[in-house]
């Protein structure tokens, strides 16, 4: 904007070089007032207003490495989320407690007398505690570490954006 001088009462008028070669009414004392040409018009002194001049921030290089740091780790627990629920998704469980028990049931109903008696005295030499869980527990146990471990990576994901996000919102703010 330029800053132009009434020829009545020698008010100052603000003009924009959109209203260059237009008439205007002083604001001061409301006599029209001629506007000069474009050419002329940047000969007289400029005003800035707030709009004129451009926004600066100062920039804390802190935060732009916290930005960085987060989102680099944002994109590495992501990568790990998915990895772990690739894994997650590739591991089928064939068998369960209730399908194993309905299958010893069913094995029971079919063994002969002799068999079961055999296999009654064998329980009893044993003990009754099992050493190691059956092989469709250890399964169904490492599917469930694979899809805790992507739960727990994607969340992991979703927080380090969310305080990147964070970060670059503090340094837009200030």
């Amino acid at each position: 904007m330029y800053l132009l001088s009434c020829p009545n009462c020698q008010a100052d008028v603000s003009v924009t070089p959109a209203q260059a070669g237009d008439s205007l009414a002083c604001p001061s004392c409301g006599e029209s007032m001629v506007i000069p040409t474009l050419g002329q018009l940047r000969k007289l002194p400029r005003v800035e207003t707030e709009s004129d001049r451009p926004e600066t921030t100062a920039v804390n290089p802190g935060s732009n490495i916290g930005f960085t740091a987060m989102m680099l780790l944002s994109v590495i627990a992501l990568l790990i989320a998915g990895y772990c629920g690739i894994c997650w998704a590739a591991i089928s469980v064939d068998q369960t407690q209730e399908s194993h028990i309905a299958e010893i049931v069913e094995h029971y109903g079919e063994a002969e007398p002799g068999a079961m008696i055999l296999e009654f005295e064998h329980m009893e030499a044993q003990a009754l505690e099992l050493t190691a869980p059956f092989d469709y527990q250890i399964v169904i146990e490492k599917k469930a570490n694979w899809g805790r471990n992507a739960a727990i990576s994607g969340a992991a994901a979703v927080i380090f954006a969310i305080v990147g996000l964070t970060l670059v919102k503090g340094r837009r703010s200030t």
